[in-house]
């Protein structure tokens, strides 16, 4: 009994033992397996690097060789290929704005030209221009072929920049073109000017070739519609050249084109009755309004000669108190040379404009009597070729049907203009006896004594 107990008692440790042996062994066993995961995979990444270092030590040359074979490929069509087209992208994206240009001292086949534009390159980027020739084009023109080349510098693009050509004194390479392009200015609202040029570009130490090409619309001169004539005054004694009355005309452009067209010469007409010429010389039109002087020669015998049709095409202006007068091109005058491609436009050319009679009238007596002459002004006209000139339109109203001529149109232009009813002149007047008041004009001579004017070719005058 009692070895049984004491085997027994031990049984029970020894089970608790066993058991707390195990127990051990469990959390052992764990902790083991965990270090032995962690221990497997160091040694698993210590491996796969091993074998990749060993990888490329056994194999670099192979690795060298590859990125030389790269490198030899892809850095030529960087160069050739993708650099180029990158700049030549940031070129065609960007806009070139001309602000201002001049077409200066003509001659029959060059001009000088100046060009100020703007060019904006990306930032922070910094492009040079190699020096190249900008040819300027008509993009109606297939093939393309150049009416004028601008030589252009050395050019430093970066941001905003601005382009200068001054006063290049350049051929017309082609004539014909080049007056169509001038036609288009001249004529038209808007119009294109179209620029093409090859050259070189450094981007820092990497250059490539380059095309820059453009088209600008710009606004065009649309025929110098809205001119004016802001003043008028006859001139007496006439000029040696013929001059007989001065005018101050108001010539705009529309355009930002600066124009040195020289004497320029336009002729002068009632409807489509010729009048004379009128001549502005050294013409220069800037951008905006432009005033500018003109001789007026008028021819008095074609005046008188058609005074009855001008005076029927006149009706309407005239019961405005305004002449509508038409102006024609008719020559473009430079150093003394004609200018073909201006005077090929220009003599195309329709002016349309009014002359105020009361302008003519005021700045008449005004001119006469400037200068603090007073009514002595007006009384000089009695004198040497003022007389002259005067006596010599009377005697061109008096010769033939001249006078005669003159009363009915008067009469008609009236009659129209006032409604007035009944024949001739001297109703429209009420009555008054013309040739009693024409006789009584008389003049006194420097020399002295009277002087009356023979009206004796009045006699066939009816009124």
């Amino acid at each position: 009994m009692g070895i049984k107990e004491k085997a027994s008692k031990y049984a029970i440790w020894n089970n608790h033992g066993e058991l707390a042996d195990d127990g051990a062994n469990a959390v052992g066993g764990e902790n083991g397996s965990s270090s032995e995961h962690i221990e497997q995979a160091n040694k698993g990444q210590q491996s796969r690097r091993g074998r990749v270092v060993a990888h490329f030590k056994r194999w670099w040359w192979c690795y060298l060789l590859g990125a030389i074979v790269f490198l030899a490929i892809f850095l030529p069509v960087f160069f050739l290929v993708a650099f180029p087209a990158i700049v030549q992208r940031m070129v065609d994206d960007t806009s070139l704005l001309v602000h201002a240009g001049m077409l200066m001292n003509p001659a029959p086949e060059r001009l000088e030209y100046s060009i100020t534009a703007s060019l904006k390159v990306p930032e922070p980027f910094t492009v040079e221009l190699e020096p190249f020739a900008l040819h300027l084009y008509r993009i109606q023109q297939v093939p393309e072929q150049a009416y004028v080349d601008l030589p252009l510098p050395q050019l430093k693009l970066k941001g905003n920049s601005r382009v200068e050509i001054r006063d290049v004194s350049v051929p017309v390479l082609n004539m014909l073109d080049f007056t169509k392009f001038f036609s288009e200015v001249t004529h038209q609202q808007n119009f294109v000017l179209a620029v093409e040029g090859t050259t070189t570009a450094h981007l820092g130490k990497l250059k490539a070739k380059l095309n820059l090409k453009k088209e600008i619309e710009l606004k065009g001169l649309d025929d110098f519609k809205g001119i004016i004539i802001e003043s008028a005054k006859v001139i007496l004694p006439f000029q040696d050249d013929g001059t007989n009355v001065k005018v101050v005309l108001n010539i705009p452009n529309y355009s930002v084109i600066t124009l040195d067209l020289g004497n320029l010469t336009l002729g002068l007409f009632s409807g489509n009755i010729p009048l004379g010429q009128v001549v502005i010389y050294d013409t220069l039109l800037k951008p905006g309004n432009n005033t500018v002087n003109g001789d007026c020669r008028i021819d008095i015998k074609s005046a008188i000669a058609n005074i009855k049709p001008i005076l029927d095409g006149q009706k309407e202006a005239l019961s405005e108190g305004n002449l509508d007068l038409t102006l024609y091109g008719n020559s473009t005058i430079y150093n003394g040379k004609h200018i073909p491609y201006f005077e090929d436009v220009l003599n195309n050319l329709t002016l349309r404009t009014t002359l105020s009679i009361i302008k003519l009238l005021t700045g008449t007596i005004r001119g006469l009597t400037e200068g603090g002459k007073g009514i002595g002004g007006i009384l000089d006209l009695l004198k040497g070729d003022s007389l002259k000139d005067i006596v010599g339109v009377v005697r061109e109203v008096l010769k033939r049907d001249g006078l005669k001529n003159i009363i009915d149109a008067l009469g008609a232009a009236l009659r129209g203009i006032i409604g007035g009813e009944g024949g001739g002149l001297k109703g429209i007047l009420g009555g008054s006896d013309l040739k009693g008041l024409l006789s009584s004009f008389k003049e006194k001579d420097d020399v002295g004594g009277l002087k009356t004017l023979d009206l004796k070719e009045m006699n066939t005058a009816p009124f």
